[in-house]
């Protein structure tokens, strides 16, 4: 595997199991606006997908605009539930803990998003400021 110098990390789904509660939300708020689809279509067609690439696969689906509005619904939902149900995936605190290599997180949410998960599972302090985003916001 030669010498590892760098420990990359994803944030959603690999530090912190956000992403049933995000596709929770984000099925139930689609289907409220007139773009009906499950849970569990949103788990199989958008795991690992970055929103913009989201929205254009049901933009594309629905033949319609999804409204910006809804994005900022669907984000201001998920801020309330990550407070009463986000947790860090079991048993990451104790690996971060046990690595030597310096760390970074790397992710398709965004920087506000990464920061504010990481900080209520209580594991910010473990990448010293190291987050990095796909987004450019």
């Amino acid at each position: 595997m030669g010498n590892l110098e760098l420990i990359i990390f994803d944030c959603d789904g690999v530090l912190v199991n956000s992403e049933p509660i995000i596709n929770r939300i984000f099925a139930k708020t689609l289907t409220e606006a007139g773009f009906p689809i499950t849970h569990e279509e949103v788990t199989q067609k958008f795991i690992g997908k970055s929103l913009v690439t989201c929205i254009s696969i049901i933009e594309e689906t629905y033949r319609r605009p999804v409204p910006a509005e809804l994005i900022e619904l669907c984000k201001e939902r998920e801020m309330i539930v990550f407070q009463q149900e986000l947790q860090a995936t079991e048993g990451i605190a104790t690996a971060l803990e046990q690595i030597t290599l310096p760390t970074c997180v790397a992710s398709n949410s965004s920087h506000r998003h990464i920061q504010f998960v990481l900080k209520l599972t209580d594991l910010l302090h473990q990448f010293d400021g190291k987050l990095y985003s796909a987004l450019v916001c």
